[in-house]
């Protein structure tokens, strides 16, 4: 049985979804442009933050891997995002086995809402953080989010 989502949302604008895992990627100050439309300052991290987040992911001792991962209009502009912390359990500095995810933020366009462009998101979000999971030999037992209003 096929699921329609609703009568009123419209057709998918073309994008495509993007992994942004590199510190020097030309999407972060497109990304940056989006939140800065759509959070204000106190809710939100600077471009060198998630830049310096990024470049953290691949310190060997690093507490949490920053998932950043973007719906991308055909004119490399990033229209929607998910900003993620896929972050292990620890007693100490024992790994307990299990993870969690906490989504930090979820931004759509406004000319892109209600139309499936932050629902690509979500699967891709669930992949990449799975991916993760099993290179440390994990599993996801929590995904949490924060709202804002």
């Amino acid at each position: 049985m096929e699921t329609k989502l609703s009568d009123d949302v419209e057709e998918a604008l073309p994008t495509r979804t993007e992994a942004i895992e590199d510190s020097e990627s030309p999407l972060l100050a497109s990304y940056q442009a989006l939140m800065e439309r759509h959070f204000p300052p106190e809710e939100l991290d600077s471009q060198e933050i998630t830049a310096a987040a990024l470049a953290y992911n691949k310190h060997p001792d690093r507490r949490a891997d920053l998932v950043l991962l973007a719906n991308v209009d055909t004119e490399e502009n990033v229209v929607g995002a998910i900003n993620a912390s896929y972050i292990p359990a620890k007693d100490g500095e024992k790994t307990l086995g299990w993870s969690l995810v906490n989504i930090n933020y979820v931004v759509s366009d406004s000319k892109y809402r209600g139309k499936g462009a932050a629902a690509k998101l979500y699967p891709q979000l669930s992949s990449k953080c799975s991916e993760i999971a099993a290179r440390a030999g994990e599993t996801i037992r929590y995904v949490v989010g924060e709202t804002v209003n």
